[in-house]
């Protein structure tokens, strides 16, 4: 690894290849696969602290409505009174996450119904968990961070494409560059 660019992209290389990686697009594509993978048995962290979450009360009622979804998905929530909810277990992986935000958004997308909800089709609410908890574009990464991104890109050989459908990964072999700068 080279580094980063814009605290948006990793820059990497090896003897003949250079790597230009979206880490946001990137990172939502690991979590996303790893929700796919691990669904129905994921790792849940109990919060030390657990999260009230405001809601509108026909969110709420969706929430309820597809509990045992959201528990597979490694979210379990309770009522809190008549516009909120509680938080109290997330996946072990979103420890660091917004889960306000997450759980917010996900409780919105089932309150409108526009997304069909069975065990079968919901890559719906693995992106929108993935999207928000991913690595941000133009937020500072630790060398650290950007050099686990790059191993987990390696070790699970994800697809070239975030769940939006935007690349990932824009690679140029040596010659493509030698051909840029006219030394070809």
């Amino acid at each position: 690894m080279v580094g980063e660019l814009f605290h948006t992209y990793i820059l990497a290389c090896t003897e003949d290849r250079f790597f230009l990686v979206d880490k946001h697009a990137a990172h939502e594509r690991i979590l996303f696969e790893r929700l796919k993978r691990e669904y129905r048995q994921i790792a849940r962290q109990i919060l030390l602290e657990p999260v009230a979450v405001t809601l509108a009360p026909e969110e709420i009622s969706a929430v309820l409505e597809h509990r045992e979804l959201l528990q597979n998905a490694g979210f379990i929530a309770e009522e809190l009174g008549v516009s909120a909810m509680v938080v109290r277990e997330i996946p072990s992986f979103l420890q660091n996450c917004d889960i306000a935000g997450i759980f917010e958004e996900v409780a919105s997308n089932l309150a409108k119904g526009e997304q069909e909800v069975s065990a079968s089709h919901i890559d719906w609410l693995f992106n929108s968990i993935a999207c928000r908890a991913a690595i941000k574009g133009g937020n500072r990464s630790t060398q650290y961070e950007l050099q686990q991104l790059m191993e987990d890109i390696y070790r699970y050989d994800i697809v070239k494409y975030c769940p939006h459908g935007r690349p990932i990964v824009i690679e140029q072999t040596k010659k493509d560059i030698e051909k840029l700068f006219g030394r070809l």
